[in-house]
């Protein structure tokens, strides 16, 4: 018996009832599973679109995230860029991270730094926790 649950994933199906998101059911029968569709890898138990931020790789690049960039293999945020949501969003652009002026009111301090104002309209500052 699978130790993965029916319909997710590497583990048993029938024909249209996988329920893991960019997945489909191959095979027939008892051999029948839940593998991630085409142009997708399985990446810690999701399918993740390859040449998207956490996927592999599509050659060098990952065109499918202005904001990432190929490293070993799979597609990770640029310096100037922070995950959120399954993508990389530009740091202090809409709830991007920031290390000193957050120009963004939706933006957050990044770690080791604290919130010292807000305004409402922008992010206010961000200093380094001591």
């Amino acid at each position: 018996m699978s130790s993965t649950s029916f319909g997710t994933v590497g583990g048993p199906c029938q024909s249209g009832n996988c329920v893991s998101k960019n997945s489909e059911c191959t095979g027939s029968g008892s051999t029948a599973i839940c593998v991630c569709k085409a142009g997708f890898t399985l990446i810690d138990g999701s399918c993740v679109a390859n040449g998207s931020f956490g996927g592999l790789c599509v050659g060098t690049a990952c065109p499918l995230d202005k904001n990432a960039q190929c490293v070993d293999g799979r597609c990770v945020c640029t310096i100037f860029s922070s995950p959120f949501n399954g993508m990389c969003i530009t740091i202090q652009a809409n709830f991007g991270t920031c290390n000193t002026t957050c120009n963004d009111k939706n933006a957050a301090c990044m770690s080791g730094h604290v919130h010292v104002q807000h305004d409402g309209q922008h992010g206010g500052s961000c200093i380094a926790s001591k």
